[in-house]
């Protein structure tokens, strides 16, 4: 029987960052993981990563290797493409990665300060005792045993976690709705010539046809190489290769000479996270809280973010040696009112965006009903601020489609009052489901609204 303070499913972003601040805490830390330990880290991912989140860790930013491209901002285009925003400030800045190279890079810091890596490892299940998790059962190839007992399992095991199920936690969502996800493929090619786009800006489209429920992204790595994706909503994905040959590899390729580096799909939650990510002995980080950003589908900020907030709300309860959902509850405070406050506002423009027709989106950008300093406060804080020098404006603007502005209006409003909840998140588990019940009625006014 192998004992530790902490088991970390996953050596994701968030696992190997809560390996990190964990071991570095002196607590004992066991990171598992199923892949091989050279293959940690190589997943279907956009690969951008904003450099904020290195400095909020304290931590040092991707090296030459780690990182392919720095990015400056994003340029944001309407179904037509006739005209674009352009998205720059700290908050877009940042990297376009090597995602094996930066995955290779955080599991090795994480062993480097102490933390125990059992690569070629599966968890199993939940170990239940008394009431609590106690820890996890494991098939190995490089490990003896079959358990693995911790004082707190965090999963951090991505999109398909199954351990949400093994659990009984009120007001846990165990499966995701098909409409709270989306589908996306994406293949990094190398051209023969060089790229035509500015390497400097990640491009992002917006277009209801072509990407129904999602978005297409365009991701310069270097001089030659594209990440070239989208993502689509699950009653689509039967036709997720023939809408990548049609709507993006033919407008942004066609004839051009390539090479297939590498491809592939994958699942991304693209709505508000989990309520509560914990239970009695047990706390949820990353992709497997769903904390991804409704809008870009970026999870690596939140992954990173949410992995060093478990360490805090850990190191807190181990003061009182308190393990249950209220001896945790601090991750989620921290979690909610960061994290949570922002995708669930974001969520909310999510559910019109979905709604709203092609001719919507491409008055909206061509008329800048939407500035890109608005775009980034959005993406960025999940807030739309309107003063009222910029009201007159769009006002003048939008005068011929009234609806757009009357929409915008009320989102700002819902988005407010989404945030004000989140940061009003309930000091212990009692009240938990009085504010759901207050979130979920703000939810329920934005679908009847953009039905």
């Amino acid at each position: 029987m192998k004992n530790f303070d902490l088991i970390i499913i996953g050596a994701g972003a968030a696992g190997c960052i809560a390996a990190y601040f964990g071991a570095k805490k002196g607590f004992k830390v066991c990171l598992i993981d199923g892949k091989p330990r050279n293959k940690i880290g190589d997943k279907i991912c956009g690969d951008g990563i904003g450099g904020q989140i290195f400095d909020f860790l304290k931590i040092p930013h991707p090296k030459k290797g780690e990182y392919l491209n720095v990015i400056d901002g994003a340029k944001l285009y309407p179904p037509d493409t006739r005209n674009s925003i352009t998205i720059k400030d700290r908050s877009q800045a940042g990297y376009i990665i090597d995602r094996l190279a930066f995955g290779q890079r955080l599991v090795e810091d994480a062993v480097k300060v102490g933390a125990i890596l059992y690569d070629q490892t599966h968890a199993l299940s939940l170990i239940h005792s008394k009431g609590q998790i106690s820890g996890v059962s494991i098939k190995s190839k490089t490990v003896d045993g079959d358990k693995l007992h911790a004082n707190l399992v965090i999963d951090a095991s991505g999109f398909h976690t199954q351990f949400r199920k093994q659990v009984d936690i009120p007001f846990l969502t165990k499966k995701i709705a098909s409409t709270d996800y989306i589908v996306c493929y994406r293949e990094i090619l190398r051209l023969k010539n060089p790229i035509v786009v500015d390497q400097r800006y990640i491009s992002i489209y917006m277009d209801n046809i072509r990407a129904p429920g999602g978005y297409i992204w365009n991701f310069p790595r270097n001089e030659y190489e594209v990440n070239l994706g989208f993502g689509i909503t699950d009653k689509f994905k039967h036709h997720l290769l023939d809408y990548y040959k049609k709507y993006l590899y033919e407008p942004f390729i066609g004839n051009e000479p390539c090479t297939k580096i590498t491809g592939g799909s994958g699942l991304v939650s693209v709505c508000k996270p989990l309520f509560t990510g914990v239970g009695n002995g047990i706390l949820f980080a990353g992709d497997a809280a769903m904390q991804v950003n409704p809008i870009t589908g970026g999870g690596l900020i939140s992954s990173m973010q949410a992995g060093y907030y478990a360490v805090k709300a850990f190191e807190k309860a181990n003061e009182v040696e308190i393990y249950d959902a209220l001896g945790l509850w601090e991750y989620n405070l921290l979690c909610q009112k960061s994290i949570g406050a922002e995708f669930a506002a974001l969520d909310l423009l999510r559910l019109a965006f979905q709604k709203w027709p092609n001719d919507f989106l491409n008055f909206t950008l061509e008329n800048k009903l939407f500035t890109g300093d608005e775009i980034s406060d959005i993406t960025g804080t999940g807030e739309i601020s309107l003063p009222f020098s910029s009201i007159i404006g769009k006002l003048i603007r939008g005068i011929s489609k009234p609806r757009i502005l009357l929409d915008l209006y009320y989102l700002r409003n819902q988005m407010q009052v989404i945030k004000s909840l989140y940061m009003r998140y309930p000091t212990i588990p009692a009240y938990l489901a009085q504010w759901v019940r207050q979130v979920e009625t703000v939810y329920d006014n934005v679908r009847n609204r953009f039905k």
